[in-house]
C-alpha cells in the first residue's frame, strides 16, 4: 500500500500544482503534518495523511 500512497501523492501534486511549485509544496510545512513538511512526513512513513491532505486541499477544505 505504501508505493500506491506514494504514487498516488506524485499524481495529486502534479494535477493540483504547477510544476514550478512541486518542490515548494513538498517542503512547506502543514499543520495536517504536525508541522512536518509533505517530503519529511513522507520519510517518517506518514504517507497515508500527505495523501489525505492533498484529497483535501483538491476538494477546496
Amino acid at each position: 500500500m505504501l508505493t500506491n500512497y506514494r504514487a498516488s501523492i506524485v499524481r495529486l501534486v502534479a494535477e493540483s500544482f504547477p510544476l514550478e511549485d512541486h518542490d515548494r509544496w513538498m517542503m512547506t510545512p502543514h499543520s495536517a503534518l504536525n508541522g512536518d513538511w509533505p517530503a519529511r512526513a513522507m520519510q517518517k512513513g506518514n504517507e497515508k495523511a500527505v495523501y489525505r491532505l492533498l484529497l483535501r486541499l483538491k476538494q477546496g477544505n
